[in-house]
């Protein structure tokens, strides 16, 4: 939903910056809703290209959270058993107005690191070696997290609410202690007399991919305007601000662009077809309908390709079919200028912002 200019509570600001292909104006954000929107518009612009930036939000921009392997129970007398605490706990949002507290170095590489771990571990194709020192590094990673340690007792005759407030908690980051990070106090749990609950909760950062927990955007959509213009809209949980998930979700784009050239040139040079460099079919790893259907449609776009597509045969694989058929060029010099002009585009929605 577009923001009103006349909220007085809404920081807007508009700004617009033409390039070649794509135009990034009408820039506005409110800091009251946690909402940035847009409009793209230009030669190049499409509905697949607002669409991958909004199915990269919601899958891959990710964020920190109580994962459940990640609270421990020490102590429990209350009514609740530990895996129904474990489970709401693991769904206490993580935010601040304190942005610094859940800054990610490399945070683009880690979430297409991630990405790429989760696939690996469904194609169980990690050496056992390297998944353990995965888990080492992971296990390094959480002591710096942000932890939340609960120490809640009712020495009283009433029943009790204990609350992230310091009576009952302590926040800790890189193990030394912090100010609570909400800015109003959240419910734990509710004790009877002489009921007892202490746990701690440790942080971890991953991908929505993976669990919805760790979900940094509320919402991500986008509106037709005409052919060649949409507005998109982005909603963020309050973790980072709606402008830095666009900035991440282009990084993250980028990246994997770049890890499909080296993918796409790899599979050409394998196929034993004589005619590979003007057609063939390829299974690509890792990726399904994001980067395939951006992919495909740039393709499409290119004056020497006779035929694009590609398919995804069923919802849970973790790859997609490429076929394409060129003439007058290689394939190799199309995937070079594809890849170029889709790393082009999203370098400069990014530097829009």
């Amino acid at each position: 939903m577009s923001v009103s200019k006349e909220s007085k509570k809404s920081n807007t600001s508009k700004t617009s910056k033409t390039f070649n292909d794509l135009n990034v104006s009408d820039i506005r954000e409110n800091d009251e809703t946690n909402e940035i929107n847009f409009i793209l518009s230009g030669p190049s612009m499409n509905n697949i290209v607002s669409n991958t930036i909004i199915r990269t939000t919601l899958t891959l921009v990710g964020a920190y959270a109580f994962g459940e392997e990640n609270i421990t129970i020490t102590e429990n007398s209350s009514i609740f058993n530990n895996d129904m605490l474990a489970l709401r706990f693991s769904n206490t949002p993580l935010y601040s107005k304190d942005k610094s507290l859940f800054v990610t170095k490399n945070f683009a590489e880690k979430c297409v690191q991630l990405e790429k771990d989760r696939n690996e571990d469904l194609y169980k194709k990690i050496p056992e070696v390297e998944r353990l020192r995965r888990e080492t590094n992971m296990k390094e990673d959480l002591m710096n997290n942000i932890h939340l340690n609960i120490d809640a007792r009712n020495d009283t005759n009433d029943i009790i609410y204990a609350t992230t407030n310091k009576q009952y908690s302590t926040f800790y980051k890189m193990e030394n202690e912090i100010p609570a990070i909400y800015p109003e106090e959240l419910h734990l749990v509710a004790l009877k007399p002489k009921q007892t609950l202490v746990a701690t909760l440790g942080s971890n950062f991953n991908i929505p991919l993976l669990n919805p927990i760790y979900a940094s955007t509320q919402k991500a959509h986008h509106r037709f305007i005409k052919e060649d213009s949409y507005r998109v809209i982005i909603t963020s949980y309050d973790q980072m601000s709606a402008r830095q998930i666009v900035i991440e979700a282009c990084n993250i784009l980028m990246l994997k662009f770049e890890n499909i050239r080296s993918i796409l040139f790899d599979l050409v040079s394998k196929n034993p077809n004589e005619n590979r460099d003007n057609e063939g079919t390829f299974e690509i790893l890792n990726d399904k309908h994001t980067i395939g259907g951006i992919l495909c449609r740039r393709m499409q776009d290119h004056e020497k390709i006779k035929f694009a597509g590609y398919k995804v045969d069923h919802p849970d694989d973790n790859h997609f079919i490429l076929r394409y058929v060129c003439e007058g060029m290689t394939i190799n010099r199309i995937i070079n200028s594809v890849i170029d002009s889709l790393i082009k585009d999203y370098t400069d929605i990014r530097d829009s912002f």
